[in-house]
Formats: C-alpha cells, structure tokens, sequence
C-alpha cells in the first residue's frame, strides 16, 4: 500500500531545503525532548538502583549494542540511496534485514551464557537472553524506518519516540520501586523498542511484505556491505570500552563507567543526533551538486561544534558536580572519568557528521577504513588503561585517541570531497579559542568554591558567558538585530 507518491521518488515536487528545515527541526525537538526526560528518568533510576544493576545491565547490553552495527546489514541507507524502484528494494530488503536478525538472535540466545561468564556476570545471561528480542524488532522495521528517513518524516519518527519513551520509562520505574534491580532498566528498554517500532511500522509512507528481487539484493548488499561493516566497528568503538571496562574492572566499575559514559552523550543526543536523522539523506539528495554540498557541510559543521563546545565545557569542568548532585554520592567515582568522556563527546559530534557526509556521497570503503584505523589504535590502549589506572584512566586514553587519531583521520578525509582541511580549520578557530578561555575560567572559578549546587549555579553560568563572549560571533549577531529593529522602526 502506497500513502505518498513523492516519498517514493527523489527530488519530485518537493523542496529539497523545506523538507531537510522541517525535518531537522523535528529532530531537534524530539532529542531535546528525549534527552530531558532521559536525563531525568536516568537519575530516578540511579537512585533507585545500585552501580553493580547497572554494570550487570552493561554486560548484557553490550552484545546486543554491537550486533546492532551489523543487524540492517546497510539496508537501512541501502533504501535511502536506491534510485529505481522502491516497492521492489523494500520487498528484498525486508527479506534480507529480517533473515539476517532472526539468525543473529539465534546466535546471541545460545552464546549468553558463555558470554556472561567471560564477563564475569552470570546473572547477566537471563537479561542478554531477552534484550536480543530486540535484534529481530531491529530487522523487521529496517525498511519502514529507511523510508522514512529518505521521506525526511521526522515528524513521525519523533512522534513514534515520544510516544514510546514515557511507555518504557514508567515499566521501567515500575519493576525498579518493585526491586526488580537490572531487570528494571531491561523492561525500559525492551517495552520502549517494541512501542517505536509499531509506530514506525504503522506510519511508514510504503507497507511491504517480504520478497526477492536478485540484482535488487545485488545492489542493496554491494552498497550496504561495507556501511555494515562500518556500522560495525563504529559499534565495537563506542562498546570496547564496556567490554575492556567490565571484563578487567568488574561489574560496579562497568555501572560507573556507564553512568559517565551517559551523562558524556549528553551533546551528542541533543545535537549531533537531531542532525544526524537527516544528514545522510540531505548529503545523497546534494551529491550532484558539489558547491551546495560543500557550503552546506562547512556551515552546518560550524555550528555544531559551536553549540556542542558549551556542553562539554561545562560537564567536563564541573563533573564531580554534576554526578554528585544529580545521582549522589554512590556514583562519585564516576567523576573521575566523566571529565575526559565529555572531550570525547565532543570528537564524537564532529566526526560523526563527517561520517555523515562521507556515507551519503557513497564513501563506504573509505568510512570503513577509517573506522578500523580508529579501532585498531584504540582497543590496546584501553586495555593497557584499564590494567593500570582503572576508569578514569580508561576515559582520558579514550579521549586523548579520539582527538589525537579520529580527528584528523577524518578531517583528512573531508578532502575527497573537495573541501580543504585548512578552511574547515579555520572556521573552528573562534569556537577553539573560545573553548580554551572558558575552560580556564571555569577551573579557576572552581578551585575557589566548595562544590555543589552552588558551584553548579555559578561556575556554569560563567563558563558559557566566556565562551559566547570568545568563542562566538556575538556582534554581527546583535548588528543584525539592530538592523531589523530599525526597520520595523
């Protein structure tokens, strides 16, 4: 069943500009949304809830995060970029992500066990056992969620998110009063993944039964290929740290580094991923235009790491703050490493657009590559980390990989599509420098107060305001608005 003529064909009546805007501002307010009543939600649980919880939780959670790299196969943007006819790629691709993720629960279900006891949490096994549940929902709404994406539907989506959140958070807090323990955070999370993918199944613009169209699939694989197997390692990347963490550390480590490692996704979940949800579609729909592509990138590129500057400062300057207010003092430790997680949070905002824009022009290979490089660096010198220095240890080497490795591997890239490292640089420079004053500030400021809310109350303030005096471009800003003021006048 057909709902909409023009999602199905690129660029066909449509405004290209309007659509990525309205998208784009549905993402936003749908991460912020998510964010706040994560945020919230998150430190009810953490009181609810023992480190160790969420360290057992992490064990299992770890396995299915991975799998999810490589659950779609590509598909997913394999949708997105095909340029024939979709009913026939959405049959096929419905019949390769969901035969794919059937296999691969089967693996996950009969592996838990040797799994749990490798990390050293037994009781882990019976959680990881259902948590896979959500690799088969991950398979079956590849497609519906492809559609929507190349349809720039994030009006939908969010909806559908939005709508799942408060379901899952109140099973969550439920089984949590209830002493369920980690199986609380399982219930959250399971009924949350089951509710968006209704939802999303239900308002996707085409609605298709399996089928199998050869070189359909041929073309689906060659592409989506490589970007699952990038996928892959970018979630090997963003897990090896719980693996190395919990495997080393224990369990009530692997709760602590998580909670960091949470509170750290803060700039990403607000920013980056509301850019995110439309990125890619905007990069394939403006490949043939190189000019626009590249001027789009540089602007939007700016932005970001100018508003995603704020958050990192502020969490990384004042973490044993945040953590100590927000959670309570059982989670104090996790302090310690939230202050260099939030430098990688910010390395994770910037390359991952670039990722972005390099899988949209078609860049497969070359991401892969780059991710692997990323990998290959990485995992020795978490493990050394975690053998020497525990967890705080652990995030300063993450992050030190992130902005001495990631970084320029993939500002180097950027070149393939012909923007030059030195220009991008250059539009980084204030935002840098801004960054760099306001951070010296806000430690000063903080070495002279005793901590605690009012810390928190005073020091953020101040840690922003030098940023946007420095970093930002404040007076063309205020001339601008001067300017419409007196020609309304």
């Amino acid at each position: 069943m057909v709902t909409s003529d023009v999602a199905l064909v690129p660029g066909r009546g449509d405004d290209l500009s309007a659509r990525v805007s309205t998208g784009l501002k549905w993402s936003v307010l749908n991460s912020l949304v998510a964010r706040v009543v994560s945020v919230a939600s998150g430190i009810v649980m953490a009181r609810l809830l023992v480190p160790e919880d969420f360290g057992v939780y992490a064990a299992a959670l770890l396995i299915v995060n991975v799998l999810f790299g490589v659950n779609d196969l590509g598909l997913l943007l394999a949708v997105v970029r095909w340029p024939g006819d979709l009913r026939v790629a959405a049959r096929t691709g419905m019949s390769l992500a969901t035969g794919n993720s059937v296999l691969l629960y089967v693996l996950v279900f009969l592996t838990a066990s040797p799994f749990a006891a490798f990390m050293g949490t037994p009781q882990a096994a019976p959680l990881l056992q259902v948590l896979c549940l959500t690799i088969i929902i991950d398979g079956i709404t590849t497609v519906p969620h492809g559609l929507l994406v190349r349809d720039f539907a994030q009006k939908r989506m969010a909806r559908a998110e939005l709508t799942a959140m408060p379901l899952g958070i109140g099973v969550g807090l439920a089984l949590a009063y209830g002493g369920a323990g980690p199986w609380a955070l399982v219930g959250a999370y399971l009924t949350g993944n089951v509710v968006t993918a209704v939802l999303i199944w239900s308002w996707a613009p085409l609605h298709v039964l399996p089928g199998f169209d050869l070189p359909a699939a041929r073309w689906m694989l060659s592409y989506g290929g490589p970007l699952a197997a990038t996928s892959l390692l970018e979630y090997v990347l963003l897990n090896a740290d719980y693996l190395i963490v919990g495997r080393v550390l224990g369990p009530v480590a692997l709760g602590l580094y998580l909670l960091a490692y949470n509170v750290s996704n803060w700039p990403v979940a607000i920013i980056s991923d509301a850019v995110r949800r439309v990125s890619i579609a905007g990069f394939a729909r403006l490949e043939d235009d190189e000019a626009r592509l590249r001027e789009g990138f540089r602007r939007t590129f700016r932005v970001m790491v100018t508003v995603s500057l704020p958050l990192v400062l502020v969490l990384a300057v004042l973490a044993e703050d945040v953590v100590g207010v927000l959670y309570g003092s059982p989670w104090l430790p996790a302090a310690q490493v939230l202050t260099w997680l939030a430098v990688l949070g910010g390395v994770r905002v910037a390359v991952g657009y670039i990722f972005d824009l390099l899988v949209g022009t078609g860049r497969t290979r070359l991401t892969l590559a780059l991710k692997a490089g990323w990998l290959v660096t990485l995992v020795p010198a978490l493990v050394w980390a975690a053998e020497t220095g525990g967890i705080e240890r652990v995030g300063l080497v993450h992050a030190v990989v992130g902005v001495c490795v990631a970084t320029p591997l993939f500002l180097l890239a950027t070149r393939t599509v012909g923007l030059d490292v030195r220009t991008l640089l250059g539009d980084l420079a204030r935002p840098l420098t801004g960054a760099a004053v306001a951070a010296g500030i806000g430690m000063a400021a903080s070495a002279v107060l005793e901590g605690g809310w009012v810390e928190l109350v005073v020091v953020g303030p101040l840690v922003v305001g030098a940023y946007v005096l420095v970093g930002t471009p404040w007076r063309p800003l205020l001339e601008r608005l001067q300017g419409r003021r007196t020609r309304a006048l």
